[in-house]
């Protein structure tokens, strides 16, 4: 990092070239990224103490195929009030998008907005007839809602009693993914927010195929978590 620092600091002085903190935290995430797939450090994923007595756990983030038969839709809420919409993407064994949507909604918070999201994806993968569906949401709290960890709050539990009851007609799996896994489903969710009808479609835009298609790509994002 205090390369990077060096780096730009000589192109200010000498080139007159300015280089805002946004691109030298790119250049130090990249060059770890690189560090990690060449083996040159693998301990760089490894716990570690940084902050204190705080100890954080880096891991590689990256959107993942779903299993042989299973579809994988990932969803995610957007609030900017007073306008909430939600969104997700179906994808295939060879992350192929099959089916995409997003709409506005009525929510409370951007918890219902994606309570929302997962009740559609679950409710379009039944009438498309899917048997097997992987659910990905950047929301743990609703995780931990929908599978009885923790309770819902009165204006979420029509949505999770409707999500539950549909599930009783299809196998579904729900697991949580970071936001860096989820940009798809991220975009369309704020895209829902301009938008005045619902929208279900298998012609992707251009700028979702692009998030699509880098989700193929393997590169992998690197995230710090506490321990």
């Amino acid at each position: 990092m205090a390369w990077f620092v060096w780096m730009a600091r000589n192109k200010l002085k000498f080139d007159e070239v300015h280089w805002d903190a946004n691109a030298i935290a790119t250049h130090c995430y990249n060059y770890l990224q690189k560090l990690h797939c060449h083996r040159k450090l693998p301990e760089i994923l490894c716990t570690s103490s940084l902050i204190g007595s705080m100890k954080f756990q880096a891991i590689l983030v990256h959107w993942n195929c779903p299993p042989m038969g299973w579809l994988k839709v990932n969803t995610d809420g957007s609030l900017i009030s007073p306008n909430a919409g939600f969104g997700g993407d179906f994808r295939n064994t060879r992350g192929e998008c099959l089916l995409y949507f997003q709409s506005l909604a009525k929510a409370e918070d951007p918890l219902e907005a994606e309570a929302q999201a997962i009740y559609w994806a679950v409710f379009l993968a039944i009438k498309c007839s899917s048997n097997l569906l992987m659910v990905e949401t950047y929301s743990m709290i609703l995780l931990n809602i929908l599978e009885g960890r923790i309770s819902a709050s009165w204006y979420l539990i029509q949505w999770i009693t409707s999500i539950q009851t549909l599930s009783l007609k299809i196998k579904l799996s729900l697991s949580h993914t970071f936001r860096e896994g989820n940009s798809p489903a991220n975009w369309l969710a704020k895209a829902s927010l301009h938008t005045q009808n619902t929208i279900i479609d298998t012609c992707t835009t251009p700028h979702l195929e692009l998030l699509l298609n880098e989700d193929l790509v393997d590169l992998y994002f690197l995230r710090v978590l506490p321990v």
